[in-house]
């Protein structure tokens, strides 16, 4: 992290960051608003988004738990973390595939299998490769080659 910045707040903000979609929707469905907001609502959505931002008040406060500084200094935890991160790379892919979207690169997209079915598949290939390369990763970290 930057210099004497402990490792803890910069996780911490990560985590908040990755809070505030599930937030803004739960406070979204919660004062209502305009008709265009009403009609987009989800009961499930904001079910999920309530189970999403409980669980990263949960990831927020274990961060500065003893276990948590522990865990950072074992030797499995490089290779939970780049499993944890080919499990994300495999669930963006079949997020993709049962949406019938997928984007390449953010920014760019999202192609639909039917309208742009070239794209589409491009896209979900590199991802299955990223998924791959990081799953290749995983394997050789759980050996110790990495």
């Amino acid at each position: 992290m930057i210099a004497g910045i402990p490792v803890q707040y910069g996780l911490l903000i990560l985590v908040a960051l990755w809070m505030v979609p599930a937030a803004r929707y739960a406070i979204r469905y919660v004062a209502g608003g305009s008709a265009v907001d009403v009609a987009g609502r989800s009961k499930g959505r904001f079910l999920l988004s309530i189970v999403k931002m409980a669980a990263l008040i949960a990831l927020a406060m274990f961060i500065f738990t003893p276990l948590a500084a522990e865990f950072a200094y074992s030797p499995s935890f490089k290779p939970v973390m780049i499993t944890l991160l080919a499990g994300f790379a495999g669930w963006t892919v079949a997020r993709d595939v049962i949406r019938r979207n997928a984007t390449l690169i953010a920014g760019l997209g999202p192609y639909e299998r039917t309208g742009q079915p070239k794209r589409y598949w491009a896209s979900l290939m590199l991802g299955a490769a990223i998924t791959a390369g990081v799953l290749w990763a995983a394997a050789l970290a759980w050996t110790g080659r990495i």
